[in-house]
């Protein structure tokens, strides 16, 4: 629709806004009041419908321009986002198992310099011991043999850095156990319950949940 025609409208649509205030004002105490509430939820049917013919032609059109403009992108948006899903899963692997590799050289020159520093100390303890028996002979052999023990010269690759790219460890959460899982984080399924409604009304038997009327006041113009 033209915004001639909304405009055209709008006149009488803006009187909308005031329905909520008059219908606060309104008390039914008698039959004749009761009509006039009933000819007032007439009345606010129709305005409805007026407010619907005003602006249900520009929503209906933008909303259409807007699932044109959605597909339009995703046409060309959709082959990015898959080539991203499977480039990034291979830059992870190769950048885990590098990790991996260079974690295991760190983990084993710890063990060499950790062993190249007991057989440092227990030769410098068997000089003290030596020593300390008067054997200066054996006492400077094991010392020199505890000097002559070097640190490890270990060979560690270097982290791979890859620019804008990296690994980031995430926390999540998965069910393992739903039996085990408290009433508290438990959640109904709406849809299945509604559809299950929807087939048997109130023959419908599901523990935990009842079928019941609720009165509702149903108004046409």
């Amino acid at each position: 629709m033209s915004n001639q025609i909304i405009n055209a409208n709008l006149a009488v649509v803006e009187t909308a806004l005031s329905f909520p205030e008059k219908a606060r004002a309104l008390t039914i105490t008698d039959e004749a009041t009761l009509r006039s509430v009933n000819e007032f939820l007439v009345a606010d049917k129709q305005m409805q419908k007026l407010v619907h013919a005003a602006f249900d032609p520009t929503v209906d059109a933008t909303k259409e321009a807007h699932n044109m403009a959605l597909a339009q992108r995703a046409r060309y948006l959709n082959p990015l986002i898959e080539a991203e899903k499977i480039a990034k899963p291979k830059i992870g692997a190769w950048l885990t198992e590098q990790a991996r590799i260079r974690q295991e050289a760190i983990e084993k020159a710890k063990r060499e310099a950790d062993a190249k520093e007991e057989a440092r100390l227990q030769k410098l303890q068997a000089a003290i011991d030596a020593e300390n028996a008067g054997k200066s002979e054996e006492a400077e052999k094991h010392f020199e043999e505890a000097i002559s023990i070097e640190p490890p010269k270990p060979v560690i690759p270097p982290a791979v850095k890859v620019q804008g790219t990296y690994l980031r460890k995430e926390l999540k959460w998965r069910v393992v156990d739903l039996a085990a899982v408290p009433h508290d984080f438990l959640m109904v399924n709406h849809a299945e319950v509604n559809m299950v409604f929807r087939s048997l009304g109130k023959a419908m038997n599901i523990p935990g949940i009842e079928v019941y009327e609720e009165t509702n006041v149903i108004s046409r113009s």
